[in-house]
């Protein structure tokens, strides 16, 4: 008798071959899912570290930019050095920079944006310079950019006051001294200004009157007269024809930051509050009762006048002449300039002598600028004063002010002084300066803005996105 034994089989049961395979893959999923949540949480936190560089790159492009435009248009002499050893205040010519005006050309920059080579390669990045008007200044605009990424840069361009502190009259002429001396220091030096006007200011005047060209149509509209805040819906963009806001029944409150283009005259009368508009108008633009206009830029092609008890918080341009009288008032280092020459007003009345009247009992806080035929500038007995009086030709100041005076010469228009021409040059023999009014210290004169085109460009205001 044989003794056979009995194959014993290890592992599953046939009929349970291949069941581990689910459970292997069950956890190699875990440690998968484990892995990818892993690398997903360190990207979460590398990717704003690995974006804010390449963002600030773009930033530093457009600030760049900013400044290698200052030194490529705007440098007249392009071997100038900034280093303390090349200045010499021996030199007759030291300072002279800061009082005449200076023959800019921008030919090259305009409201469009221009490219501007930063660097050899544009794998660091590019920028883009645009030169825009906005009132009697421009702002250069610089956007630089990185990779993806796009960085704005806004800079307000002015320039330096063109004086010390403790300075309140600058005389562009030796003649003698008559009369009281103001309270602070007197400088006069030989005239080497031979004209008001500039490249640049002649440029800026051609971009709004190019405006009123190009908006100009063969029809044209009856006075647009607004009457109610409702009203003000109505306003387009382009006004061909006068635009009247008469608060004088309701009260009207406009704020926005529209660019309003009035190819007729502008007026505002009654209770009259409007915000952050900019105003092109081909005629006068006139601002009287009590409205109230802050954060405003006005170009007139025009007059501009300022009168009764209105209030004006801005900056304005007339190419004719700009008065304000009554008791209205220029506040918060406000600048009005008025370019002269192309006036098509006949008038006899001695206002007609002067680019800019301030007449009666008026307050101005701010810069006033007479540039071009006649280029003067006249203050009467009850007008007060902060600020700064620049005139290409004369000043007659009766009133009483804090600030600083830059004139070819002061006279006094009331007593025995010659009466004004149009022109800057003298026929008869030389005529001494006097100042019939009073004239003090301004401890915070440099705070007062100048525009670009009177002297040395400096950044007035800096806006970064």
């Amino acid at each position: 008798m044989s003794l056979r034994l009995k194959r014993n089989e290890y592992g599953p049961p046939a009929g349970s071959r291949g069941s581990t395979m689910p459970i292997v893959l069950f956890f190699a999923a875990i440690g998968l899912t484990a892995v990818l949540s892993y690398f997903l949480h360190q990207l979460t936190f590398a990717k704003p570290s690995l974006r804010a560089p390449a963002s600030y790159q773009a930033l530093l492009n457009a600030r760049s930019g900013v400044y290698k435009a200052l030194e490529t248009y705007f440098s007249n002499d392009k071997e100038i050095s900034d280093t303390l050893k090349t200045i010499s205040t021996l030199d007759s010519m030291f300072g002279s920079d800061l009082i005449e005006i200076k023959d800019t050309t921008l030919l090259e920059l305009s409201s469009e944006p221009q490219p501007l080579e930063l660097f050899d390669s544009d794998s660091f990045g590019k920028c883009e310079i645009a030169l825009i008007p906005h009132g009697i200044f421009y702002v250069m605009e610089s956007t630089g950019e990185y990779r993806d990424f796009k960085r704005k840069v806004k800079a307000v361009l002015g320039s330096k006051i063109p004086a010390l502190p403790d300075t309140v009259l600058i005389l562009l002429n030796e003649n003698p001294w008559e009369g009281q001396e103001p309270d602070g220091k007197r400088v006069q030096m030989k005239d080497t200004v031979a004209a008001g006007t500039s490249d640049l200011l002649s440029k800026l005047l051609s971009e709004y009157q190019t405006q009123l060209q190009i908006t100009d149509t063969s029809l044209y509209d009856p006075p647009l007269v607004i009457q109610s805040n409702i009203d003000l819906a109505k306003i387009p963009d382009i006004v061909n024809g006068p635009l009247l806001i008469d608060g004088s029944y309701v009260d009207i409150k406009w704020e926005s930051d529209r660019r309003i283009t009035v190819m007729d005259d502008l007026q505002f009368t009654g209770e009259v509050k409007v915000t952050g508009i900019s105003f092109i108008a081909g005629g006068e633009i006139k601002i009287l009762d009590n409205s109230d206009l802050s954060e405003i830029s006005l170009f007139s092609n025009s007059r501009i006048f300022i009168g009764d008890n209105a209030r004006f918080r801005g900056d304005a341009l007339a190419t004719q002449n700009i008065t304000v009288y009554g008791r209205a008032e220029v506040l918060d280092k406000s600048t009005l300039v008025c370019t002269g020459g192309g006036s098509s007003v006949s008038s006899t009345s001695d206002s007609s002598s002067f680019s800019i009247t301030l007449a009666e009992e008026v307050r101005v806080d701010g810069t006033c600028m007479a540039l071009a035929s006649p280029g003067s500038i006249k203050t009467e007995k009850d007008v007060f004063i902060t600020g700064i009086l620049w005139a290409r030709d004369r000043v007659c100041h009766l009133g009483k002010m804090n600030g600083l005076i830059r004139a070819a010469r002061v006279i006094d228009c009331e007593g025995n002084a010659r009466p004004l021409t149009g022109g800057s040059a003298d026929t008869g023999p030389a005529e001494g300066n006097v100042l019939p009014g009073k004239l003090s210290v301004l401890e915070n004169i440099a705070d007062y803005k100048m525009p670009y085109y009177s002297g040395l460009p400096s950044i007035l205001k800096w806006e970064e996105d």
